[in-house]
């Protein structure tokens, strides 16, 4: 993993409902985000 993130190291975070409004309703929520370097 060091080769592809090098000193960044990835976060995770899991949270669970015990219910959502509508029970018919499923949803699952991916982000990535990257902090550019400063520019010259």
């Amino acid at each position: 993993m060091n080769e592809i993130f090098g000193t960044i190291r990835p976060a995770c975070t899991m949270v669970e409902v015990s219910g959502l409004i509508d029970p018919r309703m499923l949803i699952e929520i991916e982000a990535d985000a990257m902090i550019a370097p400063p520019a010259p």
